[in-house]
């Protein structure tokens, strides 16, 4: 007995899964988190320093955070 040719077309073959995998790029703010304490500590006796420099990491971690997200949402789409 042969099968149909209608019925054989309208079966397909399963999709190859795709891999999933972290998003490694969403981290990297957490990776950075322990520098806000490192620079309180390291600069307790250089005020002016220790000021500047929190506020240089915070701006760099908003950016970068910024970029990220944009990145990935462009991406998911």
């Amino acid at each position: 007995m042969s099968v149909p040719p209608s019925d054989t077309e309208s079966v397909k073959a399963p999709e190859p899964r795709v891999k999933r995998a972290p998003n490694y790029r969403l981290l990297w703010p957490l990776a950075l988190a322990p520098l806000f304490p490192a620079i309180t500590i390291a600069f307790r006796k250089q005020p002016v320093i220790r000021t500047r420099l929190l506020f240089g990491t915070a701006a760099a971690v908003l950016v970068g955070a910024h970029h990220s997200g944009m990145t990935v949402g462009i991406n998911s789409k």
